[in-house]
């Protein structure tokens, strides 16, 4: 029986580690991985260059609603999607964005409709909890669980978002009676306000005090309380963006007790620095986010983690916010304080090249490594039963890198309707040429198939495998 396409002579990233050969799919899956394969419809020359598994991208904000009155998300599921192809993604899992007293089942159908015909790859969603409604916690969402999304968003910040402790304590009972995973924003609200409220009292509102009023002191105390409650109920917890050592130092601590948990970190945090804050010219509102970047040890130690195993994985926490018109009213002379900024970086395109850049090509991890947390981990962890490995059987989610290739990252090469990206100028070694979503070519050479709206599916997900 003839393939549908056939990659050739390519060094295949596996879970057994590399091997030269071919890789053959049929019907949206891997078939067979070896030389000399049959002949496909569609043929790929591969010329020695790296095959790996189509990134997972864990954590990222897609078609999100508007909150406290910002203005709506420039990126919907079509254009979101057309970047995590572009940057070599197969596979995204945002979260369904909610407030107090929402029928969060409603809100969930009503943010997955819009991705029909208009998503290029799979999806699936985590839940947000905006609250820990007792009813809802017992009775609607075992069913949720039932029909897959087995994963739970905890926001310990932001007015209206933050949980309680209390809170928080249920929802991981919760989880842990259904086999979910608890995922939380590690951020201790009462110093981060605290913290805050002393740099403006202080008159300390330039753009690099944002780090200051969002200590790391501040992640690390939430992830050591949230770490206990997750013991004390035998949950499974995974902590969002982690920024610097401190936080590092809590999730080992954590794990070292006993604790279910895995952590991720983000592509910023391993690309810039609290230094980026202070550019001129208020280039420094394009490097907000929270957590803040932190400090070149900082960065170095996040580096460690993910190359040695202290971190399990890498997101790209894609945040779709416009930033140019208030750096132009900051520019005109209207005073702005740190905090009149909006926060979050765009990712989803920047996230494969620039951690294959910053990490394979400087040999600061494998291929293999790569694979690992970009893939397969986060695969493991969300329950996406036939992804993240390059494995017949598995969902033919490809993307083929060339190594070697040198070139410089450009705000106008992205798909995102984000009027910026803060890796603008950088220099990369390492790109993406081909990027394949259950056999279909979503990505060649930089174009991206336009045809492909639609593709993507909803995935169930599994519990997690860890």
């Amino acid at each position: 029986m003839q393939n549908d396409l056939v990659i050739r002579d390519a060094v295949i990233v596996t879970p057994g580690g590399r091997q030269r050969g071919d890789l053959s799919v049929r019907a949206g899956q891997i078939t067979e991985i070896g030389p000399d394969l049959a002949r496909g419809t569609i043929e790929i020359a591969a010329n020695g260059r790296l095959l790996l598994p189509g990134g997972i991208d864990s954590h990222c904000h897609i078609a999100q609603r508007s909150v406290a009155g910002e203005p709506p998300c420039p990126d919907d599921w079509e254009t979101a999607t057309r970047a995590a192809v572009a940057g070599g993604t197969t596979t995204v899992i945002p979260q369904s964005m909610a407030a107090r007293g929402d029928d969060l089942a409603a809100v969930l159908a009503d943010y997955l409709a819009p991705a029909t015909g208009t998503a290029l790859i799979d999806h699936a969603v985590h839940i947000q909890m905006p609250e820990a409604d007792p009813d809802f916690l017992a009775h609607t969402l075992p069913g949720l669980a039932k029909r897959g999304f087995r994963s739970v968003k905890m926001f310990s910040t932001y007015q209206g978002y933050a949980l309680t402790d209390a809170e928080m304590l249920a929802i991981l009972a919760a989880t842990a009676r259904l086999g979910m995973v608890a995922i939380l924003h590690a951020e201790d609200d009462a110093l981060v306000r605290h913290a805050t409220a002393a740099e403006l009292a202080a008159g300390r509102t330039a753009l690099a005090r944002h780090t200051h009023a969002r200590p790391q002191a501040a992640e690390a105390e939430m992830i050591h309380r949230v770490s206990n409650y997750a013991a004390a109920t035998g949950a499974r917890l995974h902590v969002y963006h982690v920024s610097g050592a401190e936080a590092l130092a809590e999730v080992a601590r954590a794990a070292a007790r006993g604790v279910a948990i895995s952590a991720e970190t983000c592509a910023h945090y391993l690309s810039f620095t609290d230094a980026d804050l202070a550019r001129p010219d208020f280039e420094g509102a394009k490097f907000l986010c929270a957590p803040p970047l932190r400090a070149e040890a900082d960065r170095q130690a996040l580096w460690d983690a993910l190359s040695g195993g202290g971190l399990q994985m890498v997101s790209s926490d894609h945040s779709p916010k416009n930033r140019l018109p208030q750096i132009a009213r900051a520019k005109a002379g209207e005073l702005m304080p740190f905090t009149a900024f909006g926060g979050g970086f765009p990712g989803l395109q920047t996230m494969l090249p620039s951690v294959f850049s910053g990490g394979v090509a400087t040999g600061r991890m494998t291929p293999e490594r790569f694979a690992e947390v970009t893939a397969a981990a986060p695969a493991r962890l969300f329950g996406l039963t036939r992804k993240g490995v390059l494995v017949p059987g598995f969902d033919a989610d490809l993307t083929l890198w060339d190594p070697e290739a040198h070139w410089t990252l450009r705000h106008a090469q992205m798909e995102s309707r984000v009027d910026f990206t803060p890796w603008d100028g950088a220099a990369m070694t390492g790109r993406p040429v081909l990027t394949v979503s259950r056999g279909r070519i979503v990505m060649r050479d930089g174009e991206v198939d336009g045809d492909a709206a639609g593709h993507g599916r909803l995935l169930a997900q599994e519990a997690p495998d860890t």
